[in-house]
């Protein structure tokens, strides 16, 4: 079993709020962040500055689309702690978004809709046209933490389908927003058993693009 995973997993057992350090291992999880077939990351930052706000995390990369056209998209994504819920009771038969889950989502569509329309953004990103600059998701919580203030573990579970199912038909059809936890990244450095391979290296805006053997689409329902 590799390191990463295993400090990872102390880190998602913690009490303490442990964001920016479970946000290092997403770096071996990149297929998970892009939707398409990859042929190449072009950039990963952390930290992107805006004028609303710095976004938790850009990753871009040349894509396989489903015409079988090559083009570079690039996915904002912000993150919450694994010690973050994600859902709570808001009657014994509806659940609401945390404090913590509005907060993320008020912040990514603010980002995004700058990042959009700025011609910076796009030349970091390699991106060609403001439509390929798109919405990722929030990686937040983990399993136990999919809901708070019901105990029922059954009714719970419930719940949560419940919700995410008319959350995802009624307000995610535009942008698709995806919800993944922090649980599902862990499992991603397990099936790795080792390192990822070639890696898009954090830190500097001006990130080399390095090639990847991955072509993993996006399973939603995996990463609940």
């Amino acid at each position: 079993m590799n390191n990463s995973y295993n400090e990872l997993r102390i880190l998602i057992a913690e009490k303490n709020r442990r964001e920016h350090e479970c946000r290092k291992y997403l770096c071996q999880a990149k297929h998970i962040l892009v939707p398409e077939a990859v042929v190449e990351f072009c950039y990963l930052e952390k930290e992107y500055r805006t004028h609303t706000g710095d976004s938790d995390y850009v990753i871009s990369a040349k894509v396989i689309l489903k015409t079988s056209v090559e083009r570079v998209r690039a996915y904002v994504w912000e993150l919450k702690a694994p010690q973050c819920s994600i859902f709570e009771k808001d009657t014994m038969a509806r659940l609401r978004p945390s404090k913590y889950l509005i907060d993320a989502e008020n912040k990514l569509i603010h980002y995004y809709d700058e990042l959009k329309g700025s011609d910076r953004s796009r030349s970091d990103f390699k991106v060609i046209h403001p439509d390929d600059i798109r919405i990722g998701g929030i990686i937040i919580g983990k399993e136990s933490k999919w809901v708070s203030g019901i105990t029922d573990e059954s009714q719970a579970r419930k719940l949560k389908d419940q919700t995410l199912r008319i959350r995802e038909k009624y307000r995610y059809d535009s942008q698709e927003i995806k919800i993944i936890t922090w649980d599902r990244i862990l499992r991603n450095l397990l099936e790795l058993e080792g390192p990822i391979g070639p890696q898009v290296h954090e830190g500097s805006m001006g990130v080399t693009a390095m090639p990847t053997g991955s072509t993993m689409p996006f399973d939603y329902k995996a990463s609940k």
